[in-house]
């Protein structure tokens, strides 16, 4: 019994160190090491994790085509990479988190409790975000004893230049996904809890997390979490179509308080007024002006090799590290690793939605069947799969890695759960059976 405890312990641990990779990137005055170290770290604890259940990987055939088109990407990605890239810790991080999606598959169960991990760092950054907004003196102050003091002037820059906040991170598109995780978790026990007060309680706090999310300037994490939200919850009720009036009532009500948050809260307008700019500056902004010069120079790079691609990190070498990436995922994946290499991923991210999207629906059609934590875990998954599908039309989620390890992480669960809804399928079938012989 004690050695049971002592394991399952261990294995926890291991769970939440891998989870809080994603939340602590830019606290180098908090945590004394290079990022060498971090992957070293999590090359430790993911394969630790990985062994203990290895045996398991490949015997449910549920699992077994998504396993193989991971192992496919894996393969892809560790033969393209582009040795002149500038950040080789970088590359091995986005390799650490497509091997999240193993943590996922064998251990989903436990992510329940370590989902916290992720809405209290969201709260954390809401209130910084906050007194950045009221104190900004007191929030300088702030940033000289925890973040990074190389990375002080460029959040300083960001404030004012647009009035971008930064938060707990070094940038405010970094903060906004900080604050949109923590509104998945929880808008996912708000879909899943059967008490009343309960519901109301969660909505609230989504709702404070949301207005945070106006007050940050990011446009696409706000036009893309505001959709994933809606189209979920229209999924998580038994008939979609008396609920699209439902929606279109909640709708015109966020559309009545926003318009008296935009009102009350100055600061709210930040992104509402970056939307509106990029419509009328005619291409000069960053956002929009991609389009005009980022996108077609990375179709170029494809085509000059369109079938293996350019390798991991090859459009920021060849830039000159001048941007980032192409802010595409999409056209990304076809300039680093291909057709074979994109085929391959988007074979990948197909399968793993579409596997939590039909367990999510069977779930809420047969809500007596499921615990409230199985319901959290499913409905978390679907909404994090999905926002990384449309964001990835505009965000490199694959390069920001605390996007993907949560991401891979979200698959794997949405699988575990597909194996679970199986035995659980045939136990009731089972039961129903001996009934009927009885």
């Amino acid at each position: 019994m004690k050695r049971k405890y002592l394991h399952f312990s261990w294995t926890t641990l291991f769970i939440f160190i891998i989870v809080l990779a994603s939340v602590v990137r830019c606290y180098n005055q908090l945590f004394f090491f290079s990022s060498n170290t971090e992957v070293l770290i999590l090359s430790f604890c993911l394969g630790a994790l990985i062994l203990k259940k290895a045996d398991q990987l490949f015997k449910n055939k549920i699992s077994l085509p998504i396993t193989l088109l991971v192992l496919l990407c894996f393969g892809i990605a560790l033969f393209r990479f582009s040795p002149a890239y500038y950040s080789r810790s970088l590359y091995a991080m986005s390799i650490i988190a497509l091997g999240c999606y193993f943590i996922g598959l064998l251990y989903g169960g436990k992510f329940y409790h370590v989902l916290w991990l992720v809405v209290g760092h969201g709260a954390l950054n809401a209130i910084v975000t906050w007194i950045q907004i009221f104190n900004y003196s007191y929030y300088e102050e702030y940033l000289q004893r925890f973040i990074n003091p190389e990375l002080i002037g460029s959040i300083n820059r960001i404030y004012k230049s647009f009035g971008g906040l930064c938060g707990m991170s070094d940038h405010y598109s970094r903060n906004a996904f900080f604050i949109v995780s923590a509104i998945f978790v929880l808008f996912a026990f708000f879909l899943s809890e059967k008490a009343k007060w309960k519901k109301n309680l969660y909505l609230c706090a989504t709702a404070f997390f949301f207005l945070t999310l106006m007050t940050i300037g990011k446009r696409a994490h706000l036009i893309f979490a505001s959709f994933i939200l809606f189209v979920v919850y229209l999924c998580s009720q038994k008939n979609i179509k008396k609920s699209i009036k439902k929606g279109m009532w909640a709708t015109l009500f966020i559309l009545v308080a926003g318009t008296a948050v935009l009102i009350l809260v100055p600061s709210s307008r930040q992104t509402i007024l970056r939307i509106i700019n990029s419509l009328n500056d005619g291409g000069t902004d960053f956002s929009t002006g991609r389009i005009n010069h980022i996108y077609p120079l990375a179709w170029r790079l494809f085509l000059n090799s369109p079938w293996i691609g350019n390798g991991f990190g090859y459009f920021t070498t060849y830039t000159n590290n001048a941007y980032a990436g192409v802010h595409n995922d999409y056209l990304q994946w076809l300039c680093d690793y291909g057709i074979v290499g994109f085929v391959s991923y988007m074979a990948f991210t197909m399968a793993s939605f579409y596997t939590i999207y039909r367990i999510y629906r069977t779930m809420c059609k047969n809500p007596m069947y499921y615990s409230v934590k199985v319901k959290v875990l499913a409905a978390w998954s679907l909404l994090f799969q999905g926002w990384v599908l449309v964001y990835s039309l505009s965000g490199i989620p694959h390069y920001d890695y605390e996007i993907s390890i949560l991401y891979y992480i979200a698959c794997g669960i949405g699988v575990c759960l597909a194996i679970q809804n199986r035995k659980w399928r045939r136990g009731m079938y089972e039961e129903n059976r001996n009934r009927d012989v009885v």
